[in-house]
C-alpha cells in the first residue's frame, strides 16, 4: 500500500482548505482527536521562528539549543536505529 499523494490530490486538498472558513477549520480541528488545537498556556510559550537569530534553520536551532542548554534529538525509527548501529560498527 502506497501513501504517495498524486499532484491532483494535492491542489484538490489546498484548494477545499483555502475555501475552508476559520470556524470551519476550528471545527475540523476540533473533531481531529489526533491533532486537538493546542491550549492557551502552551501556545504562550511558543516563539516563532523568525523571531531567532539565524539564516538558515540549522542556525535557528543551533541558537534555540545553546540559549536553552536543552540537547535537540530526532525521532527514528528500528530501521534508522540499526542503520546507525551497522554504521558504527
Amino acid at each position: 500500500m502506497s501513501n504517495i499523494i498524486t499532484k491532483d490530490a494535492r491542489e484538490q486538498e489546498l484548494k477545499r482548505l483555502c475555501s475552508m472558513t476559520d470556524d470551519e477549520a476550528y471545527a475540523n480541528a476540533l473533531s481531529d482527536p489526533d491533532n486537538p488545537p493546542l491550549p492557551d498556556a502552551q501556545l504562550e510559550n511558543m516563539v516563532l521562528l523568525r523571531s531567532i537569530p539565524g539564516e538558515t534553520l540549522q542556525e535557528k536551532l543551533q541558537h534555540t539549543q545553546k540559549r536553552r542548554k536543552i540537547p535537540l534529538a530526532t525521532p527514528v525509527d528500528d530501521n534508522t536505529l540499526q542503520e546507525l548501529v551497522w554504521e558504527q560498527a
